[in-house]
């Protein structure tokens, strides 16, 4: 089972998080969560989880052509980009 946007889900914390994957969920990113549209709280979720190499899918979950504009613009700093591209590259033979 894949749990989509994690970050977002405000009755979890990372600790419980991290026990649905411990218990075999796989780890999906928004996106956007990088950016602060869901929130600071999510945002901090979503660096805290990326930064930690939990993450095992990517997603935009952009509905609506003002979520790809705001993708544009997310600013990250070079530590996170570093566990992104990580990310990328680790999970790129299989898409």
């Amino acid at each position: 089972p894949i749990l989509a946007h994690p970050e977002r889900y405000r009755y979890l914390d990372v600790g419980q998080i991290l026990d649905y994957k411990e218990r075999g969920c796989a780890l999906q990113l928004n996106l956007l969560s990088l950016s602060g549209h869901y929130g600071s709280d999510a945002q901090k979720k979503a660096i805290q989880l990326l930064e930690n190499n939990e993450y095992g899918l990517l997603a935009t979950d952009a509905h609506k052509p003002e979520h790809l504009d705001k993708l544009k613009e997310i600013k990250i700093s070079k530590k996170v980009m570093g566990c992104f591209e990580e990310l990328v590259k680790s999970h790129h033979a299989t898409f």
